[in-house]
């Protein structure tokens, strides 16, 4: 806990977690980079020390809309669902809580370490035994790319 962060997902590690292949797919392929990101929910459970993090995701095009903005396609709220959370740090927090893009990686006692890289609003990372991801297809209900609701695959 506490270091840089390396936005990635290794593709290897991703491929081994529950959901994680339906997650490459998603983005066609490839690893997404979860830049412009936006978290909108994080819970914290304390049975079975349990913490869900989801995150609204999307693919941002070079087209530019009415108002000047990317276009963004693919748009997915994608949740991680971590079990056995032994370690959290955790700063800021918002009403947007964008993040430059998150990591996932095994550290040497076996544990998952998700990280937050923070642009505007909450980061952090939680260390956990297990993950789990799912995917919901769509934009947030509150989300400023409801504007582009024509955009969605």
């Amino acid at each position: 806990m506490g270091r840089a962060v390396t936005n990635t997902l290794d593709q290897d590690l991703l491929k081994g977690v529950p959901g994680g292949p339906e997650l490459i797919a998603w983005f066609g392929g490839r690893v997404p980079r979860f830049h412009d990101a936006e978290i909108v929910e994080l819970v914290l459970e304390r049975t079975q020390s349990r913490c869900r993090l989801k995150v609204h995701a999307f693919v941002p095009t070079p087209e530019l809309d009415a108002k000047g903005c990317f276009v963004c396609t693919k748009h997915v709220i994608v949740t991680f669902q971590l079990t056995d959370v032994c370690e959290l740090e955790l700063t800021g927090f918002n009403h947007q809580n964008a993040i430059l893009g998150l990591s996932l990686s095994r550290q040497p006692n076996g544990n998952l370490l998700l990280e937050l890289d923070p642009a505007y609003g909450l980061g952090g990372a939680i260390e956990a035994g297990s993950v789990e991801i799912s995917l919901e297809p769509g934009i947030p209900h509150d989300s400023i790319y409801q504007s582009q609701i024509t955009a969605v695959p």
